[in-house]
């Protein structure tokens, strides 16, 4: 098969020794340098336009077979090649190990002399080819850029809500699938329902970009307002300087526009608004309202529980939104309020430089916030059981007991274990009780 030399191929030297001279052709960018050892006329940089047809035959004879060569193919150079050897001292590229016959290589040269009447393609032909090469070349590029463009956001995205997954991907993907399992169940074999696949990749990438849409607004204020997460949490991308705070702005514009519009696409655009104006409330507000911190976050988690909740479920079965469901949801959503104090014990350090944020520990002091806390956390057991209670199923209170248990291990750990690192692990107990509520959806509704 007869193909031409690439214009823009890897250098690439055929060295061939006689007992008068080497002969060595070297592939470029823009031609062939001919070399002679004998320092005879040879030896210059030939031109793409006109160029001469110079053949080579090699046989497939495993990975190190030499090239063979015909004297015909030198018999225009003017040189005395009847001495010359038969192989080269190149291996065969890998390229050429895959082709199991002869294969002939055009190798661009010019006429020097007598080597005008050997051109085998007009110069016009060598420039389209050329032509065609380049926007190959730059079709090829562009694409590596989109690609590598989109790896690298994908990258920054996880980077922005890493800390954040367990609190919301997690429970967000379980009630999908309790939901599906639910709703097969209810149906039975004769009806089938959307597949989980389906439904558990709507749900991960809604709740994706739930939590990157509020995780931006957050990291994005904080680093406008002292850079709580400097101290905090310094392996985020703003403080490692992968996003500037004006690219986390823009990001963060993208993002809410497109997370509304992908809720839209599943009936829930209403929801996911509402959740993209509470994280603008929470993250831009006023300074004044810095000392309600303490308040406005537990609301903002409340809004945001049911959100998720409510839309998992409506991708899955809108038809399980009913009496019973929003009772069990609004219960689960006051326990995750009244629980969220367990995230600011440890972060404390970083919430006093963040420009005047008040939370529990602030506000009332190390000891006096672990008190309320477990107050707090008895109540989110209080209200659990409560709407487990008035929803009545079998299992309803072996849950409630479970959780109480729960309630009771983390205020254990609220008051005897008390560091950055053990809070860290006591509020991810919290958010583990969480998606063991949402799993309880299967029986308890």
């Amino acid at each position: 098969m007869e193909r031409p030399l690439s214009a823009v191929t890897k250098p690439r030297v055929l060295n061939l020794a006689s007992t008068k001279y080497t002969i060595s052709f070297t592939e470029v960018k823009r031609g062939i340098d001919i070399r002679s050892s004998d320092g005879r006329a040879f030896t210059q940089r030939l031109p793409v336009r006109a160029r001469a047809q110079v053949s080579y035959v090699r046989k497939r004879r495993g990975p190190s077979a030499p090239c063979k060569w015909r004297s015909s193919c030198f018999r225009e150079l003017g040189l005395d090649i009847s001495q010359l050897s038969a192989t080269s001292r190149m291996k065969p590229t890998e390229e050429e190990e895959e082709e199991e016959e002869t294969n002939t290589m055009s190798l661009l040269a010019v006429s020097h002399g007598s080597f005008a009447e050997n051109n085998t393609c007009s110069p016009s032909e060598d420039m389209s080819e050329v032509a065609d090469e380049e926007e190959q070349s730059i079709l090829y590029s562009m694409v590596t850029k989109i690609l590598k463009l989109i790896a690298r956001e994908i990258y920054l995205s996880y980077k922005f809500v890493s800390y954040d997954l367990t609190a919301t991907v997690l429970p967000g993907a379980l009630i999908s699938i309790v939901s599906h399992i639910k709703l097969n169940y209810m149906l039975g074999s004769n009806i089938k329902s959307a597949p989980l696949w389906r439904n558990l990749l709507c749900s991960i990438t809604w709740t994706w970009l739930f939590i990157y849409a509020f995780t931006l607004a957050n990291q994005t204020q904080s680093a406008q307002n002292g850079g709580e997460d400097s101290t905090n949490k310094p392996s985020r991308p703003i403080p490692l300087k992968l996003v500037t705070i004006n690219g986390g702005l823009w990001r963060l514009g993208l993002v809410c526009t497109n997370f509304v519009l992908y809720g839209m696409y599943l009936g829930s655009g209403l929801l996911s608004a509402t959740w993209v104006a509470c994280a603008l409330i929470l993250n831009f507000v006023d300074a004044s309202l810095n000392s309600l911190h303490w308040l406005i976050k537990p609301i903002v988690m409340m809004v945001g529980t049911v959100v998720i909740n409510m839309v998992n479920i409506s991708i899955v079965a809108p038809s399980f939104i009913n009496y019973p469901t929003l009772i069990f949801m609004a219960a689960t959503a006051i326990a995750v309020g009244l629980g969220s104090s367990t995230h600011d014990h440890r972060d404390v350090e970083g919430d006093r430089v963040s420009g005047g944020r008040v939370t529990l520990p602030i506000m009332l002091g190390n000891m006096p916030a672990r008190v309320v806390t477990n107050f707090l956390l008895l109540c989110c057991w209080a209200t659990l059981h409560a709407s487990l209670l008035y929803l009545n199923r079998p299992f309803n209170a072996a849950t409630s007991f479970v959780i109480l248990v729960w309630c009771l291990l983390l205020c254990f750990r609220t008051w005897t274990l008390q560091s950055p690192s053990e809070d860290h692990k006591t509020y991810s107990l919290f958010v583990y009780l969480y998606s063991f509520v949402n799993i309880a959806y299967y029986w308890a509704v």
